[in-house]
């Protein structure tokens, strides 16, 4: 299903973790969290070569990019870095809470952050308004993992492990629209089909679940090979790509073809991707440092869609 490409070395990453990664749809580039060395490395996917290391984020962990900025939780500083995606400059910076993770971005400068909290702190959702500063706190009953925006919408999803679920926010109001349950355990990695109406799920019990947005209804799922992790939809090929970090492969998951997941081996501890539209996905291993570049069929690799 996907077709093994390139190489980037990334610089420092051999044995270290990397976080979550995105790509800048804008200036095409791709962000990838460099937990261990409290950094933010940025690849050119076209050329697969990187280009700046970016410092100072202490426990980089969740990435997103959006409107041509890009969100870094920085989670051992509890603070939330907003990023310019094309001059790489860091515009703001803004106190979350105890351990923020995964971050979706919204329109009208919304930021929605989970927080998995300490012993001190329950789990939140920590909602930002990033141009007045003003900001809410919701708590949670369980640690908040990835989240997803809708960006048509305006409604933000986040995958809570415990109780295995998706909480669905009203991101303009900050406002619990609807609590999901998943007959699968410890929801993870979540993407969304906008278009098509339906959530993605990969949870750690090994399942991968695809979810109404009308209703939260389950409208099906598929077995997992171990814990997953990133999960990215593709909307150009109606694919859905579910990392797993052990034994290290990436499933892939077309819904037209309902009975197959297929594999393809990425590596040890490879748990980290990013989607490059229309059709390269990057695998990031720990092990050799490195991000190994992954062509799903009938794209070009480098071009943006």
């Amino acid at each position: 299903m996907l077709t093994v490409g390139r190489r980037i070395p990334v610089a420092g990453a051999a044995g270290g973790k990397f976080d979550h990664a995105a790509c800048d749809e804008l200036s095409g580039l791709v962000f990838i969290a460099q937990t261990s060395n409290g950094c933010v490395a940025v690849l050119d996917p076209v050329r697969c070569v990187q280009l700046e290391t970016l410092p100072d984020h202490a426990g980089a962990a969740g990435v997103v990019a959006a409107h041509g900025q890009v969100a870094v939780t920085n989670r051992d500083e509890g603070t939330l870095s907003v990023i310019d995606g094309r001059s790489l400059r860091e515009v703001q910076r803004v106190a979350i809470g105890a351990r923020p993770n995964g971050v979706a971005l919204g329109s009208d400068g919304i930021a929605v952050v989970g927080d998995l909290g300490d012993d001190s702190r329950t789990p939140a959702l920590v909602w930002c308004h990033l141009r007045s500063g003003s900001r809410k706190l919701l708590e949670l009953p369980g640690p908040p993992k990835w989240l997803v925006m809708d960006p048509v919408r305006s409604i933000a999803y986040c995958a809570i492990s415990s109780p295995s679920g998706v909480l669905v926010l009203d991101a303009l109001k900050c406002e619990v629209l609807a609590s999901w349950p998943l007959p699968a355990a410890d929801a993870h990695g979540v993407d969304l089909d906008t278009a098509g109406g339906r959530l993605w799920v990969a949870c750690d019990g090994g399942e991968l679940v695809s979810v109404s947005t009308r209703d939260g209804s389950v409208l099906a799922s598929w077995p997992l090979p171990g814990v997953p992790d990133a999960t990215f939809f593709n909307p150009d090929s109606g694919r859905v790509h579910v990392a797993i970090g052990e034994p290290g492969t990436i499933a892939t998951v077309d819904p037209a073809q309902p009975d197959q997941v297929h594999l393809t081996p990425t590596g040890p501890g490879a748990k980290t991707t990013a989607l490059v539209r229309p059709g390269q996905l990057f695998a990031f291993r720990p092990q050799t440092g490195d991000a190994l570049e992954l062509i799903e069929p009938a794209t070009t690799p480098g071009r943006q869609a």
